[in-house]
């Protein structure tokens, strides 16, 4: 008998790790965007069914129609120095591979991260033309656990999760991740041990992934083909080179001179990334959304702003050292700042989709969300789409405030919704046994997808 066929789109760490995902219960159908990414499932002993940049050349562009996208042009970090005919040429291309992909082999299920590229919505969209479900992945905070995204452009989770009734384990996880927060512990994985911003190795490995860039330009004729297959982060390696320089050179504000005054705390997002770009794509321009928030406070009150931990020195980027200059209830906080006394320091937070917006919470602070996050269902977040709610929010102090029990209960529920496992970069990663979670949670979706189909066809 055919096993059901799950398609992975091995992008990236992903080449690597979704070569481990194997199962007995399913077929990996394995698709890479670069031919170095085939390379790297190749040397595992499988084999790659497709590969975009393999095919690029001969692929015959689709049309494309003009109610295509989700999302827009504007989402990809890396296609927009392309003329709108070149966008057109990729974009079509891109939708003739996915549509000659999921014709040739049939999956019952795609497997994808959450919407970092066009490529990647291009999947999602085509998948949903051929009634392929598709599965992405978001982590948490918790340890050791992840969520299958209820839409993989967004992070937020399915409203029935707040009809769960935890287990005691999942009551006793919730416990003890708050107790960790509230001792300092608890960061996300992403953001522990993490070298200085004057390391010489880190600063190194920028300027040679800089001049790697430059070189692929001109190893490689054809822009459109180029980004759409390696994009461009020159200017990413260039501004990681520029903060080291101007962490020398200029200084970040003290807290301790502004003890007088209120602070509302916004925790600046790394960028470019799909957390902004698509997640919040209207307010992906953090330089404006700061100012924007500025307008929202009280007079008595001071916006202070922090450095992502993973993008030391952003705030000192000419950019921000101009909205600086002409904004003046607005204070820069560096990287290395804590961001747990930041917030306890904080009359509230506001946040797109960070997570320091649950530890927060989990603090009993108010907090002010955009975006479409996992904790966006917390009894007590203050979810806004418009200044002006959060400025009618700020000035008449009409927020909601979490308690302890709120916290409990509402983390318990996310826990016994999660899976375990982390399919995301972590030290165990390739742990047998994180392997051997993530592809029992695979295997479940795609019972439950195979269930589903069989209930409809009866």
């Amino acid at each position: 008998m055919n096993k059901p066929k799950v398609l992975f789109f091995a992008r990236d760490y992903q080449a690597s790790f979704f070569a481990h995902l194997n199962s007995e219960y399913y077929e990996s159908i394995l698709v890479t965007l670069t031919l170095a990414e085939k390379k790297t499932i190749e040397n595992t002993g499988n084999k790659v069914q497709a590969c975009f940049e393999e095919e690029y050349d001969e692929l015959v562009a689709d049309s494309v129609p003009n109610d295509y996208f989700l999302t827009s042009y504007a989402a990809d970090r890396y296609l927009g120095s392309l003329a709108i005919n070149q966008r057109q040429e990729v974009l079509g291309k891109e939708i003739a591979f996915w549509a000659n992909v999921l014709d040739k082999y049939q999956p019952v299920m795609a497997l994808n991260e959450a919407i970092a590229i066009e490529m990647s919505e291009v999947l999602y969209i085509e998948c949903q033309k051929k009634g392929v479900k598709l599965i992405s992945w978001m982590s948490l905070p918790l340890s050791n656990s992840f969520y299958w995204q209820k839409n993989p452009l967004y992070s937020d989770m399915p409203p029935e999760v707040a009809d769960l009734i935890p287990s005691n384990e999942s009551i006793e996880k919730a416990k003890v991740h708050i107790e960790k927060v509230k001792q300092g512990y608890g960061q996300p994985f992403y953001s522990t041990n993490l070298p200085s911003r004057f390391n010489l190795k880190i600063f190194m490995k920028g300027a040679a992934l800089f001049m790697r860039e430059r070189l692929l330009r001109l190893k490689m004729s054809s822009a459109p083909k180029r980004i759409a297959v390696h994009g461009d982060a020159s200017q990413i390696y260039q501004d990681q080179m520029v903060t080291t320089f101007n962490s020398i050179f200029h200084k970040y504000d003290k807290l301790e001179k502004y003890s007088n005054y209120e602070l509302i705390f916004y925790p600046l997002h790394y960028e470019p990334e799909a957390v902004l770009n698509y997640i919040s794509e209207f307010n992906d321009n953090q330089e404006s959304f700061i100012e924007n928030l500025a307008k929202c406070i009280g007079q008595n009150q001071l916006l202070v702003v922090k450095e992502h931990p993973n993008q030391p020195g952003r705030l000192l980027l000419k950019k921000y050292r101009s909205l600086k200059k002409r904004v003046s209830n607005v204070l820069f906080l560096p990287a290395e700042a804590p961001t747990k006394e930041i917030i306890k320091q904080s009359k509230l937070l506001i946040t797109q989709t960070s997570t320091a917006g649950i530890e927060g919470l989990i603090i009993e602070k108010p907090v002010i969300v955009f975006g479409k996050i996992f904790y966006d269902q917390h009894p007590q977040i203050n979810k806004v789409t418009s200044f002006k709610e959060v400025r009618d929010i700020i000035r008449k102090e009409t927020w909601k405030t979490p308690t302890i029990e709120d916290n409990i209960s509402f983390l318990a529920k996310v826990a016994e919704y999660s899976k375990e496992g982390n399919p995301f970069p972590h030290a165990d990663l390739y742990d047998p046994q994180n392997i051997k979670h993530v592809v029992q949670a695979i295997e479940e979706q795609l019972k439950k997808e195979i269930e589903k189909r069989e209930e409809f066809s009866k």
